[in-house]
This record gives structure tokens, C-alpha cells and sequence, in this order.
């Protein structure tokens, strides 16, 4: 049976967490955003305990071998999702890169290759009209900017997947 590894990427908004239930079960969906309880009491200066925790999560249930696992963070950086990618080569997960379906999300990723023409509008919006977290416009602004093509993200796992497999069989 294969396993597999979803890691949803998104910025606050754009139907991440929408698209996740899609996937799977509820109990199979691992979000940092979970650390800061129901009543999401978020604290920057924990950020970084908030992403081990997660980490340490998705790594339980990859132990106990849940067939499907959703990471579901933004993501927007490859460091950011280089452990989880680890932790599923380690433990014989497969890894999907997936991202929002929304139209808003589309409208994104075309500005975004449009050398950013109307990211500041959709960012606005964002903030204003699905920013369940109330993200800081500014902060999803930067994240709009900091992100990096799926695309990428795809070919640098494929690249890490080689190296992997290469130094498992000389072992």
C-alpha cells in the first residue's frame, strides 16, 4: 500500500485548508495552526515551538503509518517544508505538492507570473475577505512575494528523492 504525504501550499485565504478536507479525514490533517487552540491565541514569539510541534506530529503518524497525511501550513518556502519531506523519505511516503483550487488563487499565481502586477489588490482581499487568522496585511504581502513556484518545490524534491535513494543503497 502506498503512502502518501500531501503538503498544501497557500497564504492565509487562499483555500488551503478547504482543499485539504478534500483529501482526507479531518484526523489526518496536521496544521501548525492547531498549536494555538480553538480560540487560535497566536503568539510570534512561539512560532518556531508551533512548526516543531507540527513536525513531531506528522512524524508520529507517519510511525504509526496512516496511509495519507496532510500537512497543511503555507508553506511558502522550500525550508519550510524541508522536514516534513525528510521525515517522508526516511519513513517511505510519497510527496504531493498541492495548492488551492479557488479562483481567487488562480488569479494569484497568474499576477504572480505576471511579475507581481496585481498582488497588492489580491493580497487586500485576502486580508479583508478570508483571512480567518487575521494575518496582517502586511505579512501576507511579504508571503506573496517570498513564494516559490510548486514547480519548483516538485523538481527539488525529485533532485533530493535521487540523492536519497543513492546514499540508502551504498548503505
Amino acid at each position: 500500500m502506498n503512502k502518501i504525504l500531501y503538503i498544501m501550499r497557500g497564504i492565509p485565504g487562499s483555500g488551503k485548508s478547504t482543499k485539504a478536507g478534500t483529501l482526507t479525514d479531518s484526523e489526518n490533517i496536521y496544521s501548525t495552526d492547531d498549536y494555538w487552540g480553538p480560540n487560535y491565541e497566536f503568539d510570534i514569539s512561539k512560532i518556531g515551538m508551533a512548526h516543531r510541534w507540527n513536525q513531531h506530529r506528522v512524524s508520529e503518524a507517519m510511525i504509526a503509518e496512516k496511509p495519507i497525511i496532510v500537512v497543511d501550513n503555507t508553506n511558502i518556502t522550500w525550508k519550510e517544508v524541508d522536514p516534513y519531506v525528510v521525515a517522508a523519505m526516511r519513513k517511505g511516503y510519497d510527496v504531493e505538492f498541492v495548492e488551492p483550487t479557488s479562483q481567487w488563487w488562480h488569479d494569484f499565481i497568474e499576477a504572480k507570473n505576471k511579475v507581481d502586477k496585481n498582488l497588492l489588490e489580491l493580497a487586500e482581499h485576502a486580508f479583508h475577505v478570508k483571512n480567518t487568522h487575521n494575518v496582517p496585511l502586511f505579512v501576507i504581502q511579504k508571503m506573496m512575494i517570498r513564494w516559490q513556484p510548486t514547480k519548483q518545490f516538485i523538481e527539488r524534491y525529485k533532485e533530493e528523492l535521487k540523492k536519497y535513494e543513492k546514499l540508502r543503497n551504498i548503505s
